[in-house]
């Protein structure tokens, strides 16, 4: 096998890591109080503007809200990439200076 196959299904094969630990997360996190409150009033407020406003508006309102969740969405994948980078940066410093650490990472 080549090693640009190999390659391929090992980005593969985090990328699907990836997705599942986000979506892990994105369930834990929606189930939090605040998140539920603030969806809550996104939901009225939207609502209300449909009712409001002509249907030509609405659909450019729901093109909106197309664009902010998936702005949103890049966001999360953004972030929680940099943060697994950064752990693993933080691994091999600690590992070259043979120091005796102990990690202890607990999957929610």
């Amino acid at each position: 096998m080549d090693g640009k196959k190999e390659d391929k299904g090992f980005g593969e094969f985090v990328t699907e890591c990836e997705v599942k630990r986000l979506q892990q997360l994105d369930n834990i996190f929606e189930e939090s109080g605040e998140f539920a409150d603030c969806e809550a009033k996104e939901d009225r407020l939207y609502e209300k503007l449909r009712k409001a406003l002509p249907q030509d508006m609405v659909r450019d309102l729901n093109r909106y809200g197309d664009v902010h969740l998936l702005q949103r969405t890049l966001t999360r994948v953004f972030f929680y990439k940099h943060g697994f980078k950064d752990a693993m940066a933080f691994s091999r410093v600690v590992g070259e200076k043979k120091e005796n650490v102990r990690l202890d990472i607990k999957i929610l």
